[in-house]
């Protein structure tokens, strides 16, 4: 689950992972080595756990004070249950990448999402800059 954003962050659609070709998890192999995972974006799942899978990250992101974007990886259970595994602060960010993906889902084409980052990054070394007084 991506999410971007400063003040406001929102969440990205969902990105799913299904490992293939024997894996029994979302390991090394399955992730790095071509046709070993089939990624699906927006989510083959139903709309309420897809929301609820967006609040989970957007929580995610404020609970640990982020800036700009982060992604954060979870489990869906067959019994419907979500885990939070981790938050990353600094997702992937090559053209198939999952958080490019979900970005390019939610109409933000690689260029134009580099230009995001890029910008929100500037906005906010800037408002730091800006005494408290002021």
């Amino acid at each position: 689950m991506g999410v971007i954003g400063l003040d406001h962050p929102e969440p990205l659609p969902v990105v799913e992972i299904i490992p293939e070709g024997g894996h029994d998890f979302f390991d090394f192999d399955a992730k790095y080595n071509p046709g070993e995972t089939t990624e699906i974006c927006p989510a083959d799942i139903p709309p309420e756990i897809a929301q609820g899978a967006q609040t989970m990250a957007v929580k995610a992101h404020e609970a640990l004070q982020l800036t700009g974007y982060s992604r954060t990886d979870m489990i869906l259970a067959d019994t419907g249950e979500m885990f939070v595994i981790e938050t990353n602060t600094i997702p992937g960010m090559t053209p198939t990448s999952l958080f490019p993906q979900a970005a390019a889902e939610a109409g933000l084409a690689f260029g134009t999402l580099l230009d995001r980052l890029i910008e929100m990054a500037m906005a906010n070394n800037r408002k730091a800059r800006i005494p408290a007084s002021l």
